[in-house]
């Protein structure tokens, strides 16, 4: 089980479900500027027999096993994506939208190759490879095979509202055997269409789970046990009363079986992994503050897919990390700088009287709390629908690792929020404010 964004996991054995050990790789340095594709910085992980392969944000691939960190290979600022026969692949991101006025204007251009690093996991070096077919949307691999998501020649602009036409490209999933040796430059002759692969929740990003809403258009299953599991939550709104839950489908997700939903407790789960006798699934615990906030600690139940019982592994908060984590680096010289940018990027429409932040929003405040690494900005106000509670966003400006956060869309979210009246239910009685 790693942790979200230190250096550490957590060793189980399946059997008996105990915390063997606790590993790290403190020796690959954090990431050190956010990544506007990625900014939360979290682990993406590959499982293979002999460990993982881990990467936060677009920085070096890392090998670990049960020792700690065993290796490292430079993914030239891509992502990982994916392993095959072939390798690890690493992907840049994909294209930003392209947004147009008109419906007739020609979509930007995008280019005619995609350069991705195949990380080798045996003797061989590691590459970059040329894709000549133009943008690489995903990767993903069955059965020792390489599956491309790439864009074809054509596509069509489709519209977003007034004045607003989105291009989208057609995408082909294209194939490379397992036994297919990978040229330094792969044409579209040597792709062999393909149908869209179907992945496991735990082949994807290593069980980490990217949509947990009930009602996902396209969900993904976990097999364990014989059965196919869907994870999500239950509905509920966030904050306290939400809880996670799983049950069997069939393998396309789309039918159930039987009907027979699993409570898995309190929180959101976040990751889950199948295997032959158990799912395991990991539970982040409840927050009330659902944006800009730092995780919860999180919890490790297995659910036996027989019975439906569920045991908790590891109790949430119950690992000492400390010893096993990055320490912090020296203060930034300019943070008192940067807390008077953003209090005043905010002050402006939590105090404007002629355009309030949104509908009912009255008394707006923004004030700097704390100091580095713990430097926030509260923002407080009161809400006609809600004359007795005065309400609060706290907005985080570090990380964990005291890194600079920049919040940049917080105004827009808790706009939205309050719009959509997203807010806690029921209010606690005579609190003196409400952190939502």
């Amino acid at each position: 089980m790693v942790d979200y964004l230190q250096p550490t996991a957590a060793l189980v054995d399946p059997g008996s479900g105990a915390v063997i050990d606790q590993v790290s790789w403190a020796q690959l340095p954090p990431a050190a500027d956010p990544d506007p594709f990625d900014p939360d910085g979290q682990w993406r992980i590959n499982i293979s027999d002999a460990g993982v392969w881990v990467q936060q944000r677009s920085g070096p691939v890392a090998a670990v096993a049960g020792m700690g960190l065993t290796g490292a290979a430079y993914s030239a600022g891509r992502r990982l994506t994916a392993r095959s026969a072939h390798g690890l692949w690493c992907l840049p991101a994909t294209p930003r939208p392209d947004l147009a006025a008109r419906h007739d204007a020609p979509p930007r251009y995008r280019g005619n190759r995609t350069t991705v690093r195949l990380i080798s996991t045996g003797p061989d070096p590691s590459r970059t490879i040329s894709v000549d077919t133009g943008a690489v949307h995903d990767a993903r691999s069955t059965g020792g095979d390489l599956h491309l998501l790439i864009e074809e020649r054509t596509g069509a602009r489709t519209s977003l509202g007034p004045d607003s036409w989105i291009y989208r490209p057609a995408l082909q999933w294209v194939r490379v055997a397992a036994d297919h040796p990978v040229p330094d430059q792969l044409e579209r002759h040597d792709l062999i269409n393909s149908e869209e692969p179907p992945v496991t929740l735990s082949q994807r990003n290593g069980g980490r789970l990217w949509s947990t809403h009930p009602e996902h258009p396209r969900p993904r299953t976990e097999p364990a046990g014989g059965l196919h599991w869907r994870i999500a939550h239950d509905g509920g709104p966030p904050g306290p009363t939400r809880r996670a839950q799983a049950w069997p489908t069939a393998p396309d997700a789309a039918t159930d079986l039987g009907g027979r939903h699993v409570d898995l407790g309190p929180g959101e789960p976040v990751a889950v992994l199948g295997t032959a006798g158990h799912l395991w699934v990991a539970i982040e615990q409840p927050r009330l503050r659902n944006t800009y906030t730092r995780p919860a600690a999180t919890a490790l139940v297995r659910v036996n897919p027989s019975t439906g019982e569920v045991t908790t592994v590891m109790p949430a908060d119950s690992l000492d990390t400390t010893a096993q984590s990055w320490p912090l680096g020296p203060a930034p010289l300019d943070a008192e700088d940067y807390a008077r940018y953003w209090h005043a990027f905010m002050s402006a429409p939590m105090t404007n009287h002629e355009r309030p932040l949104a509908t009912g929003v009255r008394n707006g405040r923004a004030e700097v709390v704390g100091t580095w690494p713990d430097t926030e900005i509260h923002l407080t106000f009161d809400l006609d629908t809600h004359p007795d509670t005065r309400l609060r966003r706290i907005v985080p400006l570090y990380d964990e690792l005291g890194r600079p956060s920049p919040p940049d869309h917080a105004i827009s979210h808790l706009r939205e929020q309050i719009e959509t009246r997203q807010l806690p239910h029921p209010f606690p009685i005579g609190a003196g404010h409400v952190d939502v």
